[in-house]
Parts: structure tokens; C-alpha cells; sequence
């Protein structure tokens, strides 16, 4: 009978026990450590807005509008009037410009979050209107265009698309009745390839839709007040729908007495008044009136 001890001999003839504690401890701590890691990097990267716009777009064509093939995509607009830095008459026209928040909304199902990724909402600039289908407005009567700040949000697969701008409309005016003459200065929205099978333009608030800061005027001007239509325009290659803005300025016509009837008044009289003056004192008259 063979009894085998607690000990054992090692190649050497040399104890092993405490070498293979040492070989255990070892291997706990790498297993702990290889836990360890996996946890901290292991874990699943949480996406961000960004990481699931481009989820929304890895098939998306933004050449497409929405329901394509299906009802028209309707597109709500607002207007608020920040500032109206120019308005000018001439012999050819009028011209008024408009500093403005220019706001558009919609719905494009492709743009649906997932909400199990707790994303309310996708919010950017640029970056973001280059990757989607956005609206082709233009302004019908635009001299000319500055784009400044813009955002656009997308919450659910409903859009905004909110841009400062500075526009100049162009229009004519008619001044048979100056200085009691009053001008309106029509502002046009429209799409300029889709026809109205394709895009349905709105106001997004209703009758509040237009907005216009208090305070807004000129000396010689006044803002009196706006009205907002919707219309369709008929043209050669379909039917057009179209946002339509107008803006109805008054003539102070008290500032141009001060500064062109009252002149002209009182330069009538004294050219007058010479006439009954003596010969002798016209001089002395003349010399005064020009000093």
C-alpha cells in the first residue's frame, strides 16, 4: 500500500506548494482583471443625435420629397419681422427690406427616432440640411438675399427649419397723390419646381402666422399694418401654390410739410412782400432775407 503525502517533490526535489499558490493567485487576478475590463469596455456606446441621423439617412435619398408618389407634402411657414433697415422709391419701382426669421415646417416619416433611444430631438445646422430633403421656397419678388443664422430640428419625423434672413422685394408703387399717397409692398413664397401636386404652402399659425416688432417705422414713413393670403398662381408649366405678404405704408405727410410746403410757403410770401417795399430799401431788404 502506497500512501501519497501532503507534499510532493518537485523536479528539483524542492517543495512545490507555496509555486503553485503563487500560479492560482495568478490566474485569479488575470481573470479579475480581464472582468474588469469587460465592464468598463465592454459596454454598449450609447448613441448620440448625430449617431442615429445617420441610422435615419443610411437609406434615405434626399433628392425625394416626402409621400412621394402620394398627397402633396404641405408646408407651414411663419414670419417674424425683426427689422425693415431700407425702404426705397424710385422712378422704376419701389423696394423694401425685410430682416426676418424665416421659419418652415413639415413632416417626413422617413425621420422618425427610435424611442427606446430616449432622443427627443435632432438639432444641428448645415450639416444637417445637407443630408435631408428641405423645401426649394424662393422669394417671387427677391432683388436680392442674405442668409444668416440657421437651425433645423427634427422631433419625431416633424421638421423645422428656422433661417435669419435679409430679403429685398421689389414691387411698384404709384405717387399721383404725394405726399398722401399709401404704398403696399407684396412679399411672394413659393416652391420653384414642385407644382402644387407636389407641395401645399400654409401658415403655421393661422392669422398670427406674420409677426412684426413693435416699434417698427420711419420719420417720413409709417408702418400701418399687414395682411397674409394664400393663392394660387397659374403659370405655363402648372399651377403653383403661393404664401403672399402684404405690408401697407403711409406717407407722413406732416413731415413733409415741415421740410417742403412751409419752406416753400414762406419763400412765396417774402418774394412777394418785395413788391411792396420802396425802391430805396429793396436792397437792404434783399441783403437781409439773404443773411
Amino acid at each position: 500500500t502506497h500512501v501519497l503525502s501532503s507534499s510532493y517533490i518537485c523536479q528539483y526535489g524542492k517543495d512545490c506548494r507555496s509555486s503553485v499558490l503563487s500560479i492560482v493567485n495568478m490566474k485569479i487576478q488575470g481573470l479579475l482583471i480581464s472582468i474588469f475590463s469587460l465592464s468598463i469596455f465592454g459596454e454598449e456606446k450609447k448613441l448620440t443625435e448625430f449617431d442615429e441621423l445617420e441610422k435615419l439617412v443610411e437609406n434615405y435619398d434626399r433628392r425625394v420629397r416626402p409621400n412621394a408618389g402620394g398627397k402633396p407634402v404641405t408646408v407651414n411657414l411663419s414670419v417674424y419681422v425683426l427689422n425693415i433697415p431700407y425702404i426705397n422709391f424710385g422712378k422704376h419701382g419701389m423696394e423694401i427690406t425685410i430682416d426676418m426669421y424665416f421659419r418652415q415646417f413639415w413632416e417626413d416619416p422617413r425621420l422618425k427616432i427610435d424611442k427606446t433611444l430616449n432622443l427627443p430631438k435632432i438639432l444641428g445646422e448645415k450639416e444637417i440640411v445637407d443630408k435631408i430633403w428641405v423645401p426649394d421656397t424662393f422669394f417671387v419678388n427677391e432683388h436680392s438675399s442674405q442668409a444668416k443664422e440657421n437651425f433645423l430640428r427634427i422631433t419625431d419625423g416633424e421638421v423645422l427649419w428656422s433661417q435669419r434672413m435679409q430679403v429685398t422685394f421689389t414691387s411698384t408703387g404709384d405717387y399721383h397723390r404725394f405726399p398722401f399717397d399709401s404704398q403696399v409692398f407684396p412679399l411672394e413664397f413659393e416652391s420653384f419646381k414642385y407644382t402644387a401636386k407636389d407641395i401645399r404652402y400654409g401658415w403655421k399659425l393661422g392669422d398670427k402666422s406674420v409677426q412684426m416688432s413693435p416699434g417698427l417705422g420711419f420719420t417720413d414713413l409709417s408702418i400701418v399694418g399687414h395682411r397674409q393670403m394664400e393663392v394660387l398662381a397659374s403659370m405655363d408649366t402648372g399651377d403653383y401654390s403661393r404664401l403672399w405678404i402684404e405690408i401697407q405704408v403711409d406717407r407722413n405727410y406732416t413731415f413733409y410739410f415741415s421740410i417742403l410746403f412751409v419752406p416753400l410757403f414762406l419763400i412765396t410770401i417774402i418774394s412777394f412782400a418785395s413788391f411792396w417795399i420802396d425802391v430805396k430799401q429793396r436792397l437792404m431788404f434783399i441783403l437781409m432775407v439773404n443773411f
